[in-house]
């Protein structure tokens, strides 16, 4: 389960007693066409980081270092051997997403979770799943389609947990 960043000013979680329990997840999935390497930093960056000044400070395209042999990537190739194996070009088609984002900015995910429901609001129901890059957790929990069962954390379990954390 991938968690969407939140970020918070200091005077709001240096307060006391405060917690924050996250409600919105990334669809791992989408990942797929969104996803940058910093391999400088040996880190992942996620979402619209289509523009040159990217690259200029060594922010690629995940399939980028493939072509170039420059680094190894074990998510890009994981993925080619997944996908590519059904389906001979999806390599091509890859780059080619990449390309249509970087010509068309519309193409470009959203920059903020408020910013992509508005879009998918404006969709046609069919196409709302292809830019819904992520979700509520309780619907995702609530759809039972994917791999993994959600249960809801008992209240005594909830009391216990933030307890321990309080102590630490």
């Amino acid at each position: 389960m991938l968690f969407a960043p939140v970020y918070f000013p200091p005077l709001i979680y240096a307060q006391v007693g405060y917690s924050y329990s996250s409600t919105i997840a990334i669809d791992i999935d989408m990942l797929q066409g969104s996803l940058f390497i910093y391999p400088q930093h040996s880190h992942y960056y996620f979402g619209d980081h289509y523009d040159d000044a990217y690259v200029r400070i060594g922010i690629f395209p995940q399939f980028q270092g493939e072509r170039d042999h420059t680094y190894y990537d074990p998510i890009y190739t994981h993925d080619r051997w997944r996908y590519g194996h059904d389906d001979k070009r999806w390599e091509d088609n890859l780059r080619q997403v990449y390309d249509r984002r970087r010509a068309d900015k519309d193409l470009r995910p959203a920059r903020t979770y408020r910013e992509m429901e508005s879009r998918v609001a404006k969709m046609p129901e069919p196409e709302r799943r292809k830019v819904e890059m992520a979700r509520p957790l309780d619907a995702i929990a609530a759809s039972k389609t994917g791999p993994v069962k959600y249960e809801p954390l008992k209240a005594e379990d909830r009391q216990r947990v933030t307890k321990q954390a309080s102590e630490s």
